[in-house]
């Protein structure tokens, strides 16, 4: 895969994260993160609360990667654009 394929894969992946809202448990972020594992060669993905992990690779180590799926209401303060929409500005988000 090029480079350019890898980094258009990521903002992918990025931005469908920043355009979910998910306060709390959320199904839709739950279902969004185990889609994005297994298209991203991850096995044995499970979900439970509102969690979800899985494994990738073998060997004698180990990698865990946790995550916090929730985020924070953005009430009371003054964007210039939608929190939830992922905006792409001078090749920044």
């Amino acid at each position: 895969m090029s480079l350019m394929s890898k980094k258009r894969k990521f903002l992918k992946l990025l931005t469908g994260l920043i355009n979910i809202k998910s306060f709390g448990r959320s199904p839709s972020m739950a279902s969004f993160l185990r889609k994005a594992l297994k298209e991203n060669g991850w096995r044995n993905i499970r979900s439970a609360s509102g969690n979800v992990w899985g494994s990738i690779g073998s060997g004698p180590k180990a990698v865990v990667y946790d995550i916090h799926s929730d985020t924070v209401r953005a009430d009371g303060h003054s964007w210039k654009t939608d929190p939830f929409k992922a905006v792409l500005k001078k090749g920044r988000i």
